[in-house]
């Protein structure tokens, strides 16, 4: 009976670790208004993929801060194809300058028409 109970807690715990490990993959049709994209929980990791033919500027936040618009002032993501996606990534570093646990919201425009943006979060 004992080892039953423990091989039951054992999967509960695989569960939850893993629960809390899932990629979160949202897929932005991003505009010249910028737009803010929430990553849903604090993540250690965030990507963006350019699959749009226009290039785009986005700004990533922690946790710990208050997010604001992308302007064409920040940082740029260079157009690409659904074949030759153009990406950065980041991984949050707590013993960094960065404050707070973890990337939660990013901030995208395109400089002018529409682009696709993927982002990916972990």
């Amino acid at each position: 009976m004992r080892a039953r109970y423990l091989a039951v807690l054992l999967m509960l715990t695989a569960s939850a670790a893993f629960a809390l490990d899932e990629v979160n993959h949202t897929a932005a049709s991003v505009t010249t208004t910028s737009q803010m994209v929430s990553l849903g929980a604090s993540s250690k990791s965030v990507a963006l993929c350019s699959q749009g033919t226009d290039l785009t500027y986005y700004r990533i936040f922690t946790d710990f801060g208050t997010a604001a618009v992308a302007t064409s002032g920040d940082i740029p993501l260079p157009a690409g194809t659904a074949t030759a996606p153009v990406c950065h990534s980041y991984t949050f570093d707590s013993s960094s300058a960065l404050s707070g646990t973890g990337y939660m919201v990013v901030a995208i425009l395109a400089d002018s028409g529409t682009a696709t943006v993927n982002i990916i979060s972990q």
